[in-house]
């Protein structure tokens, strides 16, 4: 019998409360004067909900993304 074609770690779910929750660390961050990038926001998230219950640094990036928090402090590409 061929193995098994489903991933053995499956995507994990994020409900909007999460989503939510990626948010008050920007403004957190940001009212300290400290970078409010994905990768801080990770970290913040890390400390405080722990490593299982934090969502990955992409997903962070994608979410702000997605709700127009974008990075003032990312550079622009000029063509």
């Amino acid at each position: 019998m061929p193995d098994s074609t489903a991933p053995k770690h499956p995507a994990g779910k994020f409900d909007d409360s999460a989503k939510i929750a990626v948010i008050h660390p920007r403004q957190t961050l940001t009212e300290q004067g400290l970078d409010y990038g994905p990768w801080s926001i990770y970290y913040f998230l890390f400390d405080s909900v722990g490593a299982d219950r934090a969502p990955a640094r992409f997903t962070i990036a994608l979410w702000l993304n997605c709700s127009d928090h974008r990075f003032s402090n990312a550079m622009v590409r000029i063509e």
